[in-house]
């Protein structure tokens, strides 16, 4: 049993990591359609609906994600995955245990 409960032991983290750059290339994706379809519809038909709000949200919220990202803790220890002067997702290793990226558990490892 503690075979089953020591494999995959970084995975839940790798999982909530994906979690938070689906969420960063939704919001993205929604900032790209607002400025491709409504911000035209909404100037065209002469509403009032508070587009630029929605953008400016969805921005926000892409930033949050993506420095989410940024400042990820490695799931073997604890520090920064990307380093101090890390792009959040580049990297393909934990820049200080070599952890490689959606490694699940210690025997990915190639070291």
């Amino acid at each position: 049993m503690e075979q089953s409960t020591m494999k995959d032991k970084y995975a839940g983290s790798w999982e909530k990591y994906k979690r938070f750059g689906r969420y960063e290339l939704f919001a993205v994706v929604g900032i790209i359609l607002i400025s491709i379809l409504l911000f035209p519809i909404v100037f065209v038909l002469k509403l009032s609906w508070p587009v630029e709000n929605l953008a400016f949200v969805l921005l926000f919220v892409a930033g949050y994600f993506h420095y989410c990202r940024y400042i990820w803790p490695c799931p073997r220890c604890g520090k920064r995955f990307n380093g101090s002067l890390g792009i959040g997702g580049i990297r393909d290793e934990c820049q200080y245990c070599a952890l490689p990226k959606w490694a699940t558990d210690d025997d990915d490892d190639a070291s």
